[in-house]
């Protein structure tokens, strides 16, 4: 009897070009998967589609999000080749795609790349954009994204007790854009992860321990201490999600 697939609860990733000295990248050779540099655009999608379909790595886990990443506003070519590839991976499987995204600007060129690869926009969550929403005069840029339908995730929330007021201009960001109607286009999320940039491989020490916790025992009480309210909170923790992550 054919074995039944597992639930859908992994990601095939294909990070972003980095510099050397950032996370475990010494050399020039480091900065991206080595397949992404040999592989072909359609060895990329047939690669993300075979373990979102079959499984990741040979097991009957099925990926149920595809991860692209860049963080500067110009794309590098590889970074190009890996957004078409999760593009079209997207088109014909049907689960949405999730960014690494710090910089600003770097939302517009990421989308406009899916976009221009007939990606609805609606199934791609922008990550890491707490700064891109705090800041007013770049608001604008978000809001008009969300009026096209994409979606937008700030992550990273290290919250430090007594400091918590610098986080501030995200809950009044998160206000503005629930008030001009786009608060369906919203999602909170964690991340965490290990590096070698300064000592051996390790915990990432922007958040404290337990980092996967950390939502739940700093940010959404500091949040919600700072007037956010509880039907944003339950969107963008709740209904928001139950959208975006079912495979359409």
């Amino acid at each position: 009897m054919e074995a039944t697939p597992e639930p859908w609860r992994a990601w095939p990733t294909l990070y972003r070009e980095m510099e050397i000295g950032k996370y475990w990248v010494k050399r020039p050779e480091d900065r991206i998967w080595s397949y992404v540099v040999e592989a072909s655009i359609e060895e990329l999608t047939d690669h993300l589609v075979q373990q979102i379909v079959e499984g990741v790595h040979g097991t009957t886990i099925r990926a149920g999000a595809i991860k692209l990443g860049t963080s500067h506003p110009p794309m590098t070519e590889l970074e190009r080749k890996t957004f078409r590839a999760g593009a079209r991976a997207q088109k014909e499987t049907g689960v949405h795609i999730t960014t690494h995204c710090t910089r600003l600007g770097a939302e517009t060129s990421q989308l406009t790349v899916l976009d221009d690869e007939g990606v609805d926009v609606r199934r791609v969550v922008v990550g890491h954009t707490a700064r891109h929403i705090a800041l007013p005069e770049y608001r604008k840029t978000i809001l008009e994204w969300m009026r096209r339908g994409a979606n937008f995730l700030p992550t990273n929330l290290g919250i430090q007790r007594g400091r918590e007021e610098v986080w501030r201009p995200l809950v009044e960001g998160i206000h503005e854009i629930f008030m001009a109607g786009h608060g369906d286009r919203l999602v909170l999320g964690l991340d965490s992860g290990y590096c070698s940039e300064s000592k051996a491989f390790g915990p990432m020490t922007y958040l404290p321990p337990d980092p996967w916790t950390h939502m739940f025992t700093h940010t959404l009480p500091a949040f919600r201490a700072m007037g956010l309210e509880d039907g944003e909170e339950k969107a963008m923790m709740e209904t928001n999600p139950q959208r975006i992550l079912p495979v359409q």
